[in-house]
């Protein structure tokens, strides 16, 4: 049986939706019990939702671009361009809640074990052709063969492609070992569904298509332009190679994303740029595979960390758990424990990943303050490439280290897997240390409006446009 939805548009109060959810979509009587209906919950982070665009705008990006790296994004501009092109099945909203993607409606069997998925009816790759169920099927097979074993994520596991099967009348079913929640799976990047496209990016089903070219006159300056089919909306995103966060807003520029409080302090002078603070959502963890008791910071010392140590805009953090949809603590596996080899001897190391300003900043105070608790032990920190400190992690093998966590799901078992995906020698909450929260914000031309965030916190401008007259100034 086909499902009807309810979509919340700008329009619709809450009490009218929860009114048309009671008397279910269509007049059809109450949907089952293990029907999810959702709707449009984008939080709008600026006034005028919804205002005319009649010419490009601008995002300028400070982290070189890899289309080679869809569908996990490696650093926060690759975030935000792949999310401009490409969908999940679902997307979490920025109140933590599950909404549409490419799937509009679905269904749960056997507790969990079973979900049945149907595709928007009109979804289509940008060159026109229909998305369906067996394309979905195709790329995240394609997706799962193209990762490592050793590099591949737990979900792959959970949600094999294998077990994916497309059905006669368009739909999707897929098959789980044990009962999950899978909106909340399908909704991370891993799950973004593309086409490869042998001539450039790959064909995404937001609307856009993507062309990488140098800028005439701009040395180092790389652009990204994303078109519709008409070719009347366009968004360019400029790539600044050398990723100074203060050339951001340079002429012909609209909008950026920028972390550092210097930056910040710098761009506020500008009496034409709006800053507009983004959601809390990178978390850095102190993990100890030994718990030292050094390890415990007292309140004041986080608030230290978050006032004059962090580069960025941050406050102390609370919880090992980022903005989860219930703060009800997961429940800790007992079995499947890694445990961590000996305790070091001799110099102890607090290892961070290479080029994360704030996660070095940290271990350089934590590393002080265990020195200066204990001087007979000497502690130093040692930055790690992305590949080295991921694997150093898994093993444990060091006295500590910073993790940072990006904000990427609002299910608090979710992020518990994640944590313990890298880290599984981790044997209680008591081995984790929370220290700050950090965020970025969104720098713009004041007249800008209408731009939103989904809930890890990324702008998407689908909907921006400009206060007034309709065009930019």
């Amino acid at each position: 049986m086909r499902l009807g939805h309810c979509r919340f548009g700008p329009a619709v109060g809450v009490g009218a939706c929860l009114g048309a959810l009671t008397l279910g979509c269509g007049g059809t009587g109450p949907p089952p019990a293990d029907t999810r209906t959702v709707g449009e919950t984008d939080c709008i982070e600026m006034p005028g939702f919804g205002a005319a665009r009649t010419r490009s705008l601008t995002f300028a990006l400070t982290d070189w671009i890899d289309p080679g790296h869809l569908p996990t994004p490696r650093n926060e501009s690759e975030a935000i361009l792949f999310r401009h092109l490409y969908e999940t099945p679902f997307e979490i909203d920025c109140r933590g809640d599950v909404a549409e993607g490419l799937v509009t409606e679905w269904q749960s069997r056997d507790d969990g074990r079973t979900w049945v998925l149907y595709l928007r009816q009109d979804a289509r790759f940008t060159d026109g052709s229909p998305v369906t169920a067996e394309e979905v099927k195709r790329c995240w097979m394609q997706t799962r063969r193209a990762i490592p074993a050793a590099e591949r994520s737990w979900i792959w596991d959970v949600v094999r492609p294998s077990s994916v099967q497309p059905t006669e009348d368009g739909g999707l079913v897929v098959q789980l070992d044990e009962a999950r929640d899978l909106p909340d799976l399908l909704a991370r990047p891993e799950f973004f569904v593309f086409r490869e496209d042998p001539e450039g990016w790959p064909l995404g089903t937001r609307g856009l298509r993507a062309e990488t070219r140098p800028q005439s006159g701009r040395s180092g300056v790389h652009m990204v332009t994303c078109h519709d089919s008409t070719d009347a909306l366009v968004t360019t995103f400029e790539i600044l190679q050398n990723g100074d966060s203060r050339d951001v807003i340079a002429p012909g520029v609209d909008a950026a994303v920028v972390r550092g409080r210097a930056a910040l302090r710098f761009l506020e002078r500008f009496p034409d740029v709006r800053l507009t603070p983004l959601p809390w959502d990178r978390l850095y963890l102190l993990l100890s595979p030994h718990r030292d008791r050094r390890s415990e910071l007292p309140p004041e010392i986080r608030d230290e960390l978050a006032r004059d140590v962090t580069g960025s805009d941050a406050r102390a953090a609370t919880s090992w758990l980022l903005a989860p949809r219930s703060m009800s603590p997961p429940a800790w596996p007992t079995d499947d424990l890694v445990l961590p080899p000996g305790s070091p001897t001799g110099e102890m190391r607090i290892v961070m990943p290479r080029r994360d300003d704030d996660a070095s900043r940290l271990a350089e105070r934590i590393a002080f303050l265990w020195t200066e608790a204990d001087p007979s032990i000497p502690v130093r920190v040692a930055p790690l490439a992305p590949r080295d400190f991921r694997d150093s992690l898994r093993r444990g093998d060091e006295a500590a280290y910073v993790v940072p966590v990006a904000r990427g799901t609002a299910a608090a078992d979710l992020q518990l897997r994640d944590l313990l995906d890298r880290a599984p020698w981790l044997a209680g909450p008591e081995t984790i240390v929370p220290l700050v929260e950090t965020r970025a914000h969104l720098v713009s031309r004041k007249q800008l409006t209408g731009v939103v965030t989904g809930y890890e916190g990324t702008p998407l401008l689908q909907s921006a446009g400009w206060a007034g007259s309709g065009d930019a100034p």
